[in-house]
């Protein structure tokens, strides 16, 4: 029983594949013509309509900033008190918030004011200019126009992370070769200012906190000289007086303490100086903004392709489907 129903199932797979092999047969006109009206279609889009994108490529190489105040951290903790650690730990451009500050509005609105060169303009233009195809920036300078500008900053933006490894790739898009490898220089300057004003900012905090602890200091280390230089001139005799040493090494322990945290200040502040006038960056570049020979999309070839697959498809399906019409 088993048996005869596996050969029927069988001969009825062989009946409606010779049913829809004779409908495409009978139907070949659609089988070939969809295809190529699509095909067609695809080769003006990709060739007269859409536009061309260009890919500028940039290697960046992130490099991790290192909190040096640790140690006088430790040492002022021993007496009492504590320097911010702001700086300590935090790193402004790291693998975490690299890709939110590039999608920022800050970073965006900051490049959109910059001049870039383009085959539209006679002279270095604005890139809002440039997006909203406008010579007068006063006639695009609405908040409905800009906010759209700074989607599409973010949009033509991209960063990718090389696997295992702090280096990153830095893509832009646009319309223009030599554009997308200016807006890609324009990036990684904003990048390194938007870092270099942070660092300062809190290099400004801590030089501030550490300049009053300073004057703090002097005036406890004043008043501790002051106290050990009265109780001498009032105790010329102490060498028979057991209490009266006691006291004076107290107090000259006071003033060993007081000097020794102005020193460890002092030499924080100087060295929040060299941080100040260093201020290092943390992008390091590999390889600079290429400007790209070979447009990124659209991608010519797949779509032509696709379409031709496609055609294919619903070709065979308008044929089988007339054909089944007709039969009934």
């Amino acid at each position: 029983m088993n048996n005869l129903n596996s050969t029927y199932d069988d001969s009825e797979i062989e009946i409606d594949l010779k049913k829809i092999y004779l409908s495409l047969v009978k139907g070949i006109k659609w089988v070939a013509i969809i295809p190529s009206i699509m095909v067609i279609i695809s080769i003006i889009y990709v060739l007269f309509i859409a536009k061309p994108v260009y890919t500028s490529e940039t290697t960046l190489l992130l490099v991790s900033g290192s909190g040096n105040q640790s140690r006088l951290s430790g040492l002022a903790g021993q007496f009492g008190f504590s320097i911010p650690a702001q700086n300590e730990n935090v790193n402004y451009l790291s693998t975490a918030t690299l890709p939110e500050i590039l999608s920022s509005r800050t970073l965006a609105e900051a490049i959109l004011y910059a001049d870039f060169n383009s085959q539209e303009f006679d002279k270095p233009t604005s890139l809002l200019s440039i997006i909203t195809n406008q010579k007068d920036l006063a006639n695009a300078d609405s908040i409905k126009i800009i906010y759209g500008a700074i989607k599409y900053i973010q949009n033509i933006l991209e960063i990718k992370q090389i696997k295992n490894t702090p280096m990153f790739t830095l893509l832009v898009n646009s319309p223009e070769p030599q554009l997308s490898a200016e807006i890609s220089s324009v990036v990684i300057n904003e990048l390194e200012k938007l870092q270099s004003d942070f660092t300062k900012h809190e290099l400004l905090n801590k030089k501030e906190f550490i300049s009053e602890r300073l004057d703090d200091v002097q005036n406890e280390l004043n008043r501790a000289e002051t106290k050990l230089k009265t109780f001498r001139e009032q105790n010329l005799q102490i060498s028979f007086s057991p209490t009266l040493l006691l006291h004076q090494e107290r107090l000259q322990r006071d003033i060993e303490i007081q000097t020794q945290i102005y020193i460890s200040l002092k030499q924080q502040h100087e060295q929040v100086k060299i941080e100040e006038a260093q201020n290092k960056s943390q992008l390091k570049i590999v390889d600079s903004p290429n400007i790209p020979i070979y447009h990124s999309s659209p991608k010519r070839k797949r779509i032509v392709i696709i379409s031709g697959l496609l055609g294919l498809i619903f070709g065979g399906i308008i044929a089988v489907v007339k054909n089944y019409t007709l039969s009934k």
